[in-house]
């Protein structure tokens, strides 16, 4: 069985539209999820709407279900490892969001990476 990350995610207001989740993950990274109220969590990775949480808003434990868009598995692919460096998760995804930028079209990395930030 594969290392799982643990948080205690917290959400804090970002605008009407969007919610942030503070992520602590195992090497004590804090990393953001998104969510839109009504709608669901926001893929960390590429921005995809999710039927479902990416991590356990409540617990943090990753949920292992696939985002449909860029195909990861949420705390398989994006696993890091207890002692790893500061800044390994963000790193984490920001590699697996450029994996899969260079394959989907320009429009639809504008649209959904728009979601992520302010």
């Amino acid at each position: 069985m594969p290392d799982t990350d643990s948080a205690a995610p917290s959400p804090e207001e970002t605008s009407p539209a969007t919610r942030k989740h503070s992520l602590v993950v195992r090497n004590g990274d804090t990393c953001e999820l998104r969510e839109i109220p009504g709608q669901g969590f926001l893929c960390p990775i590429c921005g995809a709407a999710l039927a479902s949480a990416p991590y356990d808003p409540v617990t943090g434990v990753p949920s292992r279900k696939w985002c449909a868009c860029c195909e990861n598995q949420f705390g398989w692919d994006d696993l890091i490892s207890s002692d790893a460096p500061a800044g390994a998760k963000r790193r984490r995804w920001q590699e697996l969001r450029e994996e899969w930028s260079q394959h989907t079209p320009h429009e639809t990395v504008a649209k959904q990476l728009g979601q992520l930030t302010d």
